[in-house]
């Protein structure tokens, strides 16, 4: 039920986020988080408590995000942007019914080889069909597998080190930094570094309990498989032949509903 449901959600956000023509990573950290919060253990009664914690993270996010925008624009003039909407329904619905059938399918995966961390199968997955091109897709396959290996190794020789909680969180800030002044720049440079910086977020618990060898070597293989699946989505969106043809079936599906 909870990848039927995550798929259903995948396919929305992407709906929404091409409907309103967002910029990169569009619907990426929202498939991101609703894949992380499918796996989370939590009962009714922690619901508020997880729900104000997003609301103070949030709030800090927006009152740095509006104090950097008063120093960057000292002394000009605030330009106005407005919200491009270009409506390609068809190709639209198309993209967001193979995405929304790959994310289900990835932490169905997941979930079925019994992983301890299912959700790290729908994360890779997205990453990699987030190109826009054909080659993109491969090339990100592999800049994302070859950048996870070193990644992993650099975070199994930081948790070597056994590091308190507050040493994670300075390095989870120092990475941040990292990946935000790389990810522009190249894309498996920035992975390395997003590796553990990731995994520091997502299983923050689990680094602190968990031998440092068991936990690399499963992430690498959670990765390795979402990638893989992600390659064949990224494989279907491009192909030019399936994405017409789907095209016109849903065409004449929605003609034929009107009638």
């Amino acid at each position: 039920m909870s990848s039927i449901v995550l798929g259903l959600f995948a396919a929305f956000v992407h709906w929404v986020s091409r409907f309103y023509q967002l910029k990169p990573p569009g619907n990426f950290f929202f498939i991101m988080i609703a894949s992380i919060a499918s796996c989370m253990p939590f009962d009714l009664e922690g619901i508020p408590v997880k729900v104000g914690l997003i609301a103070m993270g949030t709030m800090l996010a927006c009152v740095i995000a509006f104090v950097y925008s008063l120093l960057i624009t000292k002394g000009t003039f605030f330009k106005s942007e407005f919200v491009v909407v270009v409506q390609r329904n068809y190709a639209t619905i198309f993209e967001a019914i193979v995405i929304g059938f790959f994310m289900s399918l990835s932490l169905l995966t997941g979930l079925l080889l019994k992983l301890d961390n299912p959700y790290w199968l729908p994360i890779s997955c997205a990453a990699v069909i987030q190109g826009v091109t054909l080659q993109q897709v491969w090339r990100r396959t592999f800049q994302r597998i070859l950048g996870t290996f070193v990644g992993l190794l650099l975070t199994w020789v930081l948790l070597r080190f056994e590091l308190s909680l507050f040493w994670i969180c300075c390095s989870i800030v120092m990475l941040q930094f990292i990946v935000e002044t790389l990810i522009v720049r190249q894309y498996a440079m920035a992975i390395i570094f997003m590796t553990p910086l990731t995994i520091f977020l997502a299983d923050v618990g689990d680094s602190l309990k968990f031998d440092p060898n068991d936990l690399i070597t499963t992430r690498f293989f959670d990765i390795i498989i979402g990638s893989v699946i992600g390659a064949v989505a990224g494989w279907i969106l491009h192909h030019q032949y399936l994405r017409n043809k789907s095209e016109r079936q849903i065409r004449k599906t929605r003609i034929a509903m009107y009638r």
